[in-house]
């Protein structure tokens, strides 16, 4: 097998975006998403009366301003930031060998056959590693979503109350309200009392049986 050859085998290891597509995708997810940008002459919000029995609650404020909300969100960063550390090592180390492999010149027929199993195996490895961080990928996806389910049950006996003490008939998502008087909005009173009395919760990495492939 030619030197060139070799080199082709182990073009799998340059090509391979290994994690950074993989766990930033998870960090992307966890990520709050931007507001849209204001139009350069918008017209001012829309105001009424407010309307009794109709309250909003915005649960993107209770995950992302709540004490137990920040706290798993801070949980989950963390856990990216493993994972990326961990691939990042991983992936520098693999190309730093398919390096050292790709400046040899075969002087013999033993050692250019011997450089194309080295180069396999690397190659090998490289699509291992690609597989177990789409893998680790999914887990942080799976551990950001039940972070955030955790945190709306958490709250859910402070809304509740806050829901009970305004005499609420209907609630609505904030978040989607397009206009309108927003006063009866329950987030800041459910807030305040999920700090003062919600306990954290614990969040641990998804476990691999837990996702698909």
């Amino acid at each position: 097998m030619s030197t060139t050859n070799t080199h082709a085998i182990l073009s799998g290891l340059l090509a391979a975006g290994l994690l950074a597509s993989g766990v930033a995708r998870a960090a992307d997810a966890a990520a709050p998403a931007a507001p849209p940008q204001a139009a350069a002459a918008q017209p001012g919000p829309m105001t009424g009366p407010l309307v009794a029995g109709i309250c909003l609650l915005s649960r993107q404020d209770i995950v992302g301003r709540s004490k137990v909300g920040a706290a798993a969100s801070a949980r989950v960063l963390e856990l990216q930031h493993n994972a990326q550390t961990e691939f990042d090592g991983e992936k520098a180390h693999l190309e730093a060998r398919a390096a050292a492999l790709r400046s040899k010149r075969p002087t013999s027929a033993a050692m250019q056959a011997q450089m194309q199993a080295q180069a396999q195996a690397l190659n090998q490895q490289a699509q291992q590693m690609q597989e177990r961080a789409g893998l680790r990928s999914r887990q942080l996806e799976a551990t950001h979503n039940l972070a955030v389910n955790h945190v709306l049950a958490a709250a859910q006996p402070f809304v509740e109350q806050a829901f009970a003490a305004h005499n609420c008939g209907l609630l609505f998502d904030k978040d989607v309200a397009i206009g309108g008087n927003l006063g009866n909005d329950l987030t800041p009173e459910a807030i305040a009392a999920m700090d003062a009395k919600a306990a954290p919760i614990t969040v641990e990495l998804a476990p691999a049986a837990s996702v698909g492939r």
